[in-house]
């Protein structure tokens, strides 16, 4: 039949190439591989029926694809995680790929393009019971408590995201590489494309799946965990200690490089309509933020222990596992704890009241990068409204900021966001009114948005529990606007009465009561 075997460009992987027919090769190997858990055997079984030929190099395969796998060539691990040197020792082993099938490190840079990539398998280290942010919130207790409340932590049961995966035209495990970015969170492994087909992944069982690490979205060990040269896991932190029960090592550029790996995604558009490719660190540096890095801004620091449970630890500045952006949570339960979690507006906003006019002025002071920035969808709303004696609405003017699309497929046709650094003056009509109402929100997704989320079928309940029953609920659970900036001048007051942060938040929350289509965004 003509079988040749040889080694792969990183040597321990070993590479099958069949000029021909593979049903036997495969038959022979299978029990071994099935004993590892490590093959599916349906995926074996499409390709054919055993003739029961090569007798010969069955001995063979049975001693070879054991010591391979006990050497790492089936289980490696690629200590950079797609973020430094290619290793494609890491990548699973490519004998389940069939003649014309792209493999994955063919397919995407692991250099260039790291969020194409899983993190790979990472042993428990030394000391601990396990990596789950459970395990690590036993001694990091606040930080484990903010952690939980955060949109990492929500990645996963973020329903706007179950929604966006459920279409037809998404390359799903793609997409959960970023929102579940650990091998070990991931039922199956992507193996490479059928045809070079993104839409088709070719996957393979994955033996390390823990379906509670899957739950936990993105958790302590995608940021602080790596895997050294020598096989072993450690944590890597901003200043290292000789205090951790658990190995340590300081690596705070490399930390906080963890960020862009999904947050400025670098390549070409991969479907007509995935648009992941952010541009903020590129606003960033233009705007002369260069050397800032996220975390300066989104995990902002706070004096206190490491671990609240050893009293002779040092108090000193420890950043909070908030990240909270734009400010509006997952859950309309968790906007409680925004004022708390450190953020605030990447917006300073003035206003003026003359005669019937009213104008704002708003400076992008905070943000860095452009306002909004990321999700193509995000946009600031600001509005004026003006009520009668009744409190009936009489007249309402607005200004949308944010970027414009069209889709399918998806073309950008307009952009007014603030740039860093940039005033944008606005100036409203205000005729005669009882009462007039200037309102700021920041706004994830519009009304025509959430209409066709609300439709969305076929969401897998196998990531999250009763997704379809909740995209429909979408409005009542999922915030999507938050309060940033209200003033009201009663008649023709030349001064408003503003809005305190407290009331802002509480305003937010209202929102579920209010019918999507009366919303005003």
């Amino acid at each position: 039949m003509g079988w040749e075997t040889g080694r792969s460009k990183n040597p321990g992987i070993l590479a099958l190439r069949s000029r021909r027919k593979l049903g036997c090769v495969y038959c022979s190997i299978t029990p071994i591989l099935q004993h590892l858990g490590s093959i599916d055997l349906l995926a074996v079984a499409e390709r054919g029926a055993c003739a029961n030929v090569l007798r010969p190099v069955k001995l063979l395969f049975y001693l070879l694809i054991p010591l391979a796998a006990l050497s790492g060539a089936f289980f490696g691990v690629n200590p950079q995680g797609g973020q430094g040197k290619k290793n494609e020792g890491s990548l699973p082993p490519k004998i389940l790929l069939g003649p014309g099938d792209t493999p994955l490190d063919e397919a995407f840079d692991p250099v260039l393009q790291p969020w194409a990539f899983v993190l790979p398998h990472m042993p428990v280290p030394d000391n601990l019971v396990g990596i789950r942010a459970k395990d690590c919130g036993v001694c990091h207790t606040k930080i484990y408590a903010e952690w939980k409340a955060s949109t990492h932590a929500h990645a996963l049961s973020d329903l706007q995201f179950q929604a966006e995966l459920a279409k037809a035209d998404s390359p799903k495990w793609l997409c959960l590489n970023c929102h579940i970015p650990l091998e070990d969170q991931r039922e199956r492994r992507t193996l490479g494309l059928k045809k070079g087909d993104i839409l088709r992944p070719v996957t393979w069982p994955n033996p390390n799946f823990s379906p509670a690490l899957r739950s936990e979205a993105i958790t302590c060990a995608t940021c602080h965990l790596r895997v050294g040269k020598d096989g072993k896991s450690y944590i890597q932190g901003p200043r290292g200690s000789k205090l951790s029960p658990h190995p340590v090592r300081k690596d705070p550029e490399r930390l906080r490089a963890v960020c862009l790996r999904c947050h400025d995604p670098q390549g070409d558009r991969v479907t007509p309509n995935l648009l992941c490719w952010f541009t903020t660190r590129k606003e960033l540096e233009e705007g002369g933020g260069e050397a800032t890095s996220c975390a300066d801004c989104h995990m902002p620091t706070t004096r206190r222990r490491l671990m609240e449970s050893h009293p002779d630890l040092p108090v000193r500045e420890v950043h909070r596992h908030t990240w909270p952006g734009a400010g509006i949570p997952k859950e309309f339960s968790l906007l409680d704890g925004v004022l708390g979690s450190g953020w605030r507006s990447g917006l300073s906003v003035r206003v003026q009241r003359r005669g019937n006019r009213v104008v704002v002025r708003l400076s992008n002071e905070h943000g860095g990068h452009s306002v909004p920035t990321g999700d193509p969808e995000r946009f600031v709303l600001v509005r004026l409204r003006s009520y009668d004696l009744q409190g009936q609405l009489i007249r309402e003017a607005k200004e949308r900021i944010g970027q414009t699309w069209k889709w399918n497929p998806a073309k950008k046709i307009g952009d007014n966001r603030i740039g860093p650094g940039e005033t944008r003056k606005l100036s409203f009509d205000a005729p005669a009114a009882s009462k007039t109402v200037l309102e700021i929100l920041a706004c994830r997704l519009s009304h025509e948005s959430v209409k066709s989320m609300i439709q969305t079928k076929g969401l897998n309940e196998k990531l999250l529990p009763g997704a379809n029953k909740k995209v429909k609920q979408l409005p009542r659970i999922y915030p999507y606007a938050l309060y940033l900036y209200q003033a009201a001048w009663e008649g023709d007051a030349p001064k408003p009465k503003l809005t305190a942060p407290k009331a802002l938040i509480q305003l937010s929350k209202k929102e579920r009561l209010i019918p999507p289509e009366k919303r005003g965004y």
